[in-house]
């Protein structure tokens, strides 16, 4: 038989939860116990259906021939997991390897879009800047301004040219710079993250901010420390998977037909992307889906919370591919 992996991201975000009376998991008595840090994008609710889903298998082993695997990932936030995982060998051998999210969007309860397509590719880099501090007004001339270098870089980052070949994004997230009012700043940092609709555009992307960093360092004779941080490949749902869900999503109780997609761009990054390229490029099938679900706030918003009924849509979904692939009848 083959080998179906399914893969759960199981990590929270930093996001400080909502102490609001209206905000139900603060009602109920469900709030996250950790300042600061909240599963504000459902990742709960992939581990929950990882559990139930590996209870049911668990239960009905004499269904099936082949093997199963479950990956719960950490750290999708930041798609800093995946690249590790993946080296450890967690997707080695796998013939299918099936996962997805709640919502995004899918935002209709018993909706599922089957094939998610251009889940973008992405870097995250840290830039540090060491320039020379001087006296700004007695001695300018021998500092080394790490703070001017810092802000031409991210002016810089976000003038790149955009590709014609597909979707490209940049963004500066932080910059910090300097020590004092009259001190010619002698420390800069920037927290930076490229996208590109595949992963040939992504290094377009950063390519281009790699010689930013070095041209401008150049200028301003400041030194610089690049650190990646995070980062994806891009990639497609391919057919297979997306006809394997589609079919579970029709024969589903859970499902209306109605409100099945068939294939929608996202538009986004999410560290599954590197888990289907490596088992694609492999030979095998992978693909990601999203599963409908109305939400009190957006994804990573303080008062987010979905409707919990949907869970029984997604592990319906997979306990059917899971028989349509492994099962013995």
């Amino acid at each position: 038989g083959k080998t179906v992996a399914f893969r759960f991201d199981i990590d929270g975000v930093d996001v400080t939860e909502s102490t609001d009376a209206d905000h139900r998991p603060f009602k109920e008595g469900f709030r996250s116990d950790i300042s600061g840090i909240t599963h504000a994008c459902g990742h709960d609710g992939h581990i929950t259906m990882g559990l139930a889903l590996a209870k049911l298998i668990a239960q009905s082993l004499d269904d099936f021939s082949g093997k199963f695997r479950f990956i719960f990932q950490t750290a999708e936030e930041g798609t800093r997991g995946a690249v590790g995982m993946e080296a450890a060998g967690v997707t080695k051998g796998v013939d299918y390897l099936l996962g997805g999210h709640i919502g995004f969007q899918a935002t209709t309860m018993r909706g599922i879009i089957c094939g998610t397509k251009k889940l973008l590719a992405t870097t995250k880099f840290d830039v540090n800047l060491q320039g020379k501090s001087a006296h700004a007004a007695g001695a300018p001339q021998n500092g080394a301004n790490a703070l001017l270098a810092a802000a031409e870089m991210a002016l810089d980052m976000h003038g790149i040219t955009r590709h014609a070949d597909g979707v490209t994004r940049i963004n500066v997230g932080v910059l910090r710079a300097g020590e004092g009012r009259n001190v010619i700043a002698p420390n800069g940092y920037l927290a930076c993250e490229t996208r590109g609709e595949s992963t040939e555009l992504n290094e377009f992307m950063k390519a281009k901010c790699m010689d930013i960093v070095e041209g401008v360092s150049k200028i301003y004779g400041v030194s610089y420390d690049v650190q990646v941080t995070g980062g994806t490949a891009g990639g497609d749902s391919d057919e297979a998977t997306t006809q394997l869900y589609e079919d579970a999503a029709k024969a589903s109780p859970f499902i209306d037909d109605d409100k099945i997609v068939r294939e929608l761009n996202f538009g986004a990054c999410e560290d599954f992307a590197h888990f289907m390229r490596s088992v694609q490029d492999a030979g095998g099938k992978s693909g990601y889906l999203m599963i409908g679900t109305t939400l009190a706030a957006g994804h990573h918003n303080a008062k987010f919370d979905f409707d919990e009924d949907s869970l029984l849509a997604g592990v319906d979904v997979y306990l059917r591919c899971a028989y349509k692939l492994n099962g013995k009848i």
